[in-house]
């Protein structure tokens, strides 16, 4: 009975350090997607803000991408404020990695 309850102890450290790892993961890939937003707001055109993210760095760009154009592509919805819009675009993407399988 004793190495049952250590082997449940066990498996639940293992799985909330895999949560963790992928809840870092997840807030770094929602930071990213909200100073993606914020270059969206601050800058009128899709490359203004590219350039002001990614400089002339071709990978970085690539890789930006597809966040960039979907900033580009989000509605603000109303009287959203500023940092109502970075905020909820930000959640988004969270919410997306925290869906996704841990690696």
């Amino acid at each position: 009975m004793f190495n049952n309850k250590l082997l449940l102890v066990a498996a639940i450290a293992l799985l909330a350090g895999c949560t963790s790892k992928q809840e870092k993961a997840c807030q770094e890939e929602a930071d990213v997607a909200e100073t993606v937003m914020q270059a969206r707001l601050n800058y009128g055109g899709f490359a203004e803000a590219t350039y002001m993210l990614a400089g002339d760095n071709d990978e970085l760009r690539e890789q930006l991408r597809p966040i960039i154009h979907d900033a580009f592509e989000y509605g603000r919805g109303g009287t959203a404020t500023y940092e109502k819009t970075k905020q909820v675009f930000r959640d988004k993407y969270y919410q997306q990695c925290m869906e996704r399988p841990a690696p």
